[in-house]
């Protein structure tokens, strides 16, 4: 009779397969960890996370490939199969692994075949670190965030003239963003074979603001619906720190809440819903203000099957005037020299 803890791990192995208890899963890949080595003649890194979480790459194209256990070996010196799955290519099946970890050295080796054919290749593999939090490490994400400049060339992107003194600040800020978005458009193409195209561009650059907007272009990535759509952030190019666009509104986000005699305004002119669309009619967020030389843009966000409502509600600075804060008047009065 099985005991209760040989049935447990029976449990877990099933739930594995089927890809529920991730946490759990890594623990039956005795190799779980980074590896960089070689399939054929071309470099490849490699995480073994789980029996479906596992993915690969070749460093000279750095497109995700994932893996999913045919069979893992529960010792070392035992054959463990993998499949691999290339999502960009709607998920068909590109090469079968068949990998043994050495235990007299921790290498691993086998060999990769492509489906109905007799082509193998020899796969060499050495252990370079461990899983995170039971998810890929720094190493194996390091090749990809070093090939940023590639996966995004076609992305428009700013970086502020050295004649700012926060330019230093800012642009390391920027190339962080690269990096952190080219491992999401990475992300997304491994799981879904869709390429994840941004933009990061100046939309106000006075001496003392700079407004930046970042645009994510309608694409699918996961969760329920599409990824997309426009958001900004708001600097001081004199040092390069966050300023709080808020603190140029009496009351701050508040004053844009329902009942309030802005919003009331907001509302009143926002084009999305003078242009006679009922379902615009309310039930949106007001974004942070946006200093333009006339007055200020107040964007709106509606909930996503309405994202079509979203617009900007331009508001002259003499129509505002009672609700400004001082910081408020003093980026009006900049405003009107620029």
């Amino acid at each position: 009779m099985p005991t209760s803890k040989h049935v447990f791990h029976v449990l877990i192995v099933g739930l594995c397969m089927f890809g529920f208890i991730f946490s759990a899963c890594a623990e039956n890949v005795p190799y779980a960890g980074t590896w960089a080595g070689s399939i054929g003649a071309q470099q490849v890194r490699v995480c073994f996370a789980g029996p479906e979480d596992s993915q690969y790459y070749y460093l000279k194209q750095v497109r995700g490939i994932r893996l999913l256990a045919e069979g893992v070996a529960g010792s070392e010196d035992a054959t463990s199969a993998w499949k691999e799955l290339d999502a960009s290519l709607g998920e068909k099946v590109t090469g079968i692994w068949e990998v043994v970890m050495n235990s007299a050295d921790g290498s691993m080796a086998g060999t990769w075949h492509e489906p109905q054919s007799d082509k193998k290749l020899q796969v060499k593999l050495d252990k370079i670190g461990e899983l995170e939090n039971q998810i890929c490490g720094p190493e194996f994400y390091q090749p990809i965030k070093a090939s940023t400049s590639e996966r995004t060339k076609s992305w428009p992107v700013f970086f502020l003239p050295n004649s700012y003194k926060g330019a230093d600040r800012i642009n390391a800020l920027v190339r962080s963003w690269l990096e952190e978005s080219a491992l999401e458009d990475y992300k997304c193409q491994l799981r879904y074979g869709n390429n994840k195209e941004q933009e990061l561009n100046i939309e106000v650059l006075t001496e003392r603001i700079l407004v930046i907007r970042k645009t994510v272009f309608d694409v699918y990535c996961g969760g329920a619906h599409n990824d997309g759509g426009t958001f900004y952030e708001f600097f001081d190019p004199r040092n390069g720190k966050e300023i709080d666009p808020w603190k140029w509104i009496r009351g701050g986000r508040k004053a844009t809440e329902a009942d309030s005699r802005l919003r009331a305004m907001i509302e009143k002119l926002n084009p999305a819903t003078t242009e006679g669309n009922s379902d615009c009619a309310n039930g949106f967020e007001v974004l942070p203000p946006i200093p333009t030389q006339h007055g200020f843009e107040f964007p709106t966000r509606y909930i996503w099957a309405l994202r079509t409502c979203d617009s900007s509600v331009a508001i002259p600075y003499g129509a505002l005037r009672a609700y400004l804060t001082v910081r408020g008047r003093a980026v009006a009065a900049s405003m009107h020299r620029h």
